[in-house]
């Protein structure tokens, strides 16, 4: 990881999550700094980034990503802005951290049959509990949790269920970004490569100290470039 100016680092961009298709950009090291610590009010979903070089037909699928120029972690656990800025600064590389949008959120929805299925395998846990191995947050974030409310919901294959809302204390969330000094070639064989980038991402975590969201395989994932909504706190 690098902090050298120059140094050339290419992303694909798109409109929003739905876009047909991703364009390259080729930046300086000061030009990707410079978007990824711009934050800009607006809806969550609009502008966003695969961290490196798409190729193809400008789908954003495993198939058509060629490099990876950078590592991007989702810390939503509810790690505090300072503990997380002395982790990276402790590692010793170079990072771009920003607040995300669902930044000090207090309510967090899942599937009521995953809530059930928890229940039921795990009768002794109390919604703290629950939340914090169902979604991963640290203690004190989920330490006075309770159900607010079921709602409807429809999932992308129009199958209609039931979510249960929790509440509970607002959870900082993050996202960090490191360039990396040599892109990521993915070459041929996608299923070794994005196992291997994974293993990159685990360990890279286990380093920092840290738990981020579970990424599995995708090699194009997404991410929204720094936005928060209308008079919220953002970093």
């Amino acid at each position: 990881m690098t902090n050298n100016n120059d140094k050339r680092y290419i992303i694909s961009t798109g409109a929003s999550a739905k876009a047909k298709k991703w364009t390259p950009v080729e930046l300086t090291h000061g030009e990707l700094i410079s978007l990824l610590t711009k934050h800009t009010m607006g809806q969550k979903d609009g502008e966003a980034f695969v961290p490196g070089k798409l190729t193809g037909d400008g789908r954003r699928s495993n198939s058509n990503v060629q490099e990876l120029h950078a590592l991007v972690l989702d810390i939503d656990d509810g790690t505090p802005t300072e503990e997380l800025v002395a982790k990276v600064k402790e590692s010793g590389y170079e990072a771009v951290i920003h607040t995300t949008h669902s930044h000090l959120i207090d309510t967090s929805a899942i599937r009521k049959e995953a809530v059930d299925r928890h229940r039921e395998r795990h009768p002794e846990d109390g919604d703290a509990e629950l939340l914090t191995k169902l979604k991963g947050f640290r203690p004190e974030i989920v330490e006075d949790a309770t159900v607010i409310e079921p709602k409807g919901v429809e999932d992308k294959n129009g199958k209609v269920g039931t979510e249960l809302v929790f509440k509970h204390g607002p959870c900082p969330k993050h996202r960090v970004a490191f360039p990396l000094v040599e892109p990521f070639t993915v070459g041929e064989d996608r299923k070794a490569a994005a196992q291997l980038w994974e293993d990159f991402r685990a360990g890279l975590l286990k380093q920092l100290g840290l738990t981020g969201d579970k990424q599995t395989d995708d090699l194009s994932r997404l991410y929204y470039f720094p936005r928060h909504a209308e008079g919220k706190v953002y970093d």
